[in-house]
């Protein structure tokens, strides 16, 4: 539950930094932001991503086997 959406955070928040050489006279593209925004939508992702894990994997738990 914790290290999916660490990683996925990390992942997201080195893809959010490649649009910053493109040039930094727009205001999106200012240090902090593109990154940020990526971090926190990786966060998300993986938080979903996890939960859709745990409840996949407790539903399997629950499973008899013959």
């Amino acid at each position: 539950m914790i290290v999916i959406p660490a990683y996925a955070a990390i992942v997201r928040g080195w893809f959010g930094a490649w649009p910053m050489p493109l040039g930094w006279e727009r205001p999106w593209q200012e240090w902090p932001i593109c990154v940020c925004y990526g971090a926190i939508g990786g966060c998300i992702v993986g938080h979903i991503l996890s939960l859709s894990l745990m409840v996949l994997l407790s539903k399997h738990k629950n499973l008899k086997v013959a």
